[in-house]
């Protein structure tokens, strides 16, 4: 598991540092469990066009927290205050 904090994720990626990582779709925190004890250095759920609701959400992101990957969430826009 990675012991990275965001800030230094961050900053390895404004240096240029290449990451790898998945747009998930699926709205099973198992498979984003799976998928982050894989290797990947992300995941982004893609909860604008996902059929997860919050509850669900917050179920992936402990997962992807819990597999060592970094978690990132695509929101419906500007405008989705709630998924912000």
């Amino acid at each position: 598991m990675s012991t990275q904090s965001g800030a230094e994720f961050k900053a390895e990626l404004r240096n240029g540092s290449p990451k790898m990582g998945l747009f998930l779709n699926s709205a099973s925190p198992t498979v984003a469990e799976q998928l982050a004890h894989s290797g990947y250095d992300w995941l982004l759920v893609d909860a604008q066009h996902g059929p997860m609701g919050y509850e669900k959400l917050s179920a992936m992101l402990c997962a992807i927290a819990s597999g060592g990957a970094k978690s990132m969430v695509r929101v419906a826009g500007y405008g989705d205050r709630q998924g912000i």
